[in-house]
């Protein structure tokens, strides 16, 4: 992913929504939303710019 483009993740299981959203917490260089909607979670995750 380049800096600011963002992936949208729809997922049901909330094992699986705990599992990416601690893989993503450990990406320094990325941030992750987490959203409850209906009987789906939706997952935003970014690509933070790099500090200058």
């Amino acid at each position: 992913m380049k800096t600011g483009e963002q992936i949208e993740v729809l997922v049901k299981d909330i094992d699986v929504v705990n599992s990416i959203v601690e893989l993503i917490e450990q990406l320094l260089d990325h941030s992750i939303e987490k959203h409850k909607k209906n009987k789906y979670y939706r997952l935003l995750i970014k690509k933070k710019q790099k500090d200058t």
